[in-house]
């Protein structure tokens, strides 16, 4: 009897721990979020509840529990099974591996490391035997997705707390065109696409295009999540933003877009994907229910790069030296000094700065600023290039 109620509490103490999971998802993942491929996933400390994606045949969501984490991996079991009609039939659960990382407490992105290599069609998820009580990683966290291939992960309630910068190529004001595959643009010339006056936010006039919305958005508000530039093509970059709209349908309206951009002199190419980008999403290639975009600048409120080679310290010296030795009094020493305000450290360019001259005479250092001599010199900073520029003699 004593063995009988031994094992039935340990057989309960497993049911339990499998039900409440044995690790908890990141402290900030809790209550209704957005998902921008599975809709609306709900979060507790170690329950992950997919409201509206099912990945188990006659449900219509799927509950997962949390079964180990490692670092920023976290692999989670389905609460529901599903019987298979192969090899005489077994019961399964799915099992599925995120890689999830934060961006601020309203807003996480994350990898899907798992897809089923047994040909099974759970496409994302990995079907193991109801009889495994436990999984290593590797076992589920199979795959590696390219560095374009995020998910996005939204809180509804805060999602412009969120956000972050748009990438340079996407720091400006546009007029645009957009194709979904045809050879002329399906928007009206008042297509305008503002990104200076808030750079976390995308303001678009979408009336210009009809019933078909750049970022699948009616009201033209687009929030940026995250970006990334390409590994191998820097030039390139994946950019994923939320739609303010209201509702969105599904169809004409969706809640999540990935950009594929990239800019070259005046132009910028975008592609838009709905949800996600795939594996070789090109910013020139149209995606799958996608669209594509040229953006000609308007305004550019991207940072100006400064110069690779600035005139080092040293050779500002020289030239100012030979500008004024011939000035000073005969017999006299002189001692060369920048302000507080003129330096140059890690090729940043100084402003406004005041090289001051010190000639000694009877051992004592006479101070006075460059300008009082009658061959001076300044430093200017025009459009971010660095000159040193002699004014003429006074009379």
């Amino acid at each position: 009897m004593l063995v009988r109620d031994v094992r039935l509490f340990y057989g309960l103490f497993l049911l339990l721990r499998q039900s409440c999971g044995l690790c908890t998802y990141p402290s900030d993942l809790r209550g209704t979020w957005h998902d921008s491929v599975y809709g609306t996933i709900a979060f507790t400390d170690s329950s992950m509840n997919m409201e509206t994606k099912s990945f188990v045949s006659g449900f219509t969501n799927t509950n997962f529990t949390c079964q180990l984490n490692n670092g920023d991996m976290y692999v989670s079991k389905s609460v529901e099974s599903v019987t298979l009609g192969i090899l005489g039939g077994f019961t399964i659960n799915v099992w599925i591996c995120f890689e999830i990382k934060s961006l601020t407490t309203s807003s996480f992105y994350y990898y899907l490391r798992s897809s089923d290599q047994d040909n099974l069609n759970f496409g994302d998820v990995v079907p193991v035997a109801t009889t495994v009580t436990s999984v290593a990683e590797a076992d589920v966290c199979n795959t590696s997705p390219g560095v374009g291939e995020f998910h996005m992960l939204v809180n509804p309630a805060s999602a412009k707390e969120g956000l972050s910068a748009v990438p340079v190529p996407l720091l400006g004001d546009f007029t645009y065109t957009m194709n979904f595959g045809t050879a002329s643009s399906e928007c009206g010339v008042s297509a305008f696409w503002e990104g200076c006056s808030n750079t976390t936010i995308i303001t678009l006039n979408n009336t210009a295009c009809g019933s078909q919305f750049v970022g699948y958005s009616a009201s033209g508000s687009l929030g940026c999540i995250t970006s990334f530039q390409d590994t191998t093509s820097t030039s390139v970059y994946y950019v994923g933003v939320y739609n303010f709209d209201t509702s969105v349908n599904g169809a004409s309206t969706k809640r999540f877009t990935c950009f594929t951009v990239e800019f070259d002199t005046n132009i910028t190419m975008v592609s838009q994907s709905p949800n996600k980008c795939s594996s070789g999403s090109s910013p020139t290639v149209l995606p799958t229910d996608g669209a594509l975009l040229q953006l000609t600048t308007v305004t550019s409120c991207a940072p100006v790069t400064p110069p690779d080679d600035p005139l080092s310290i040293a050779a500002i010296f020289a030239i100012v030296f030979s500008l004024i030795s011939k000035t000073l009094p005969r017999g006299a020493h002189t001692v060369f000094t920048l302000s507080d305000t003129n330096t140059m450290v890690n090729k940043e360019i100084i402003t406004e700065p005041k090289l001051v001259v010190k000639p000694i005479r009877n051992g004592q250092p006479q101070s006075m600023e460059l300008q009082q001599w009658k061959n001076n010199a300044e430093f200017q900073e025009p459009e971010g290039q660095l000159k040193l520029v002699t004014k003429p003699q006074p009379l």
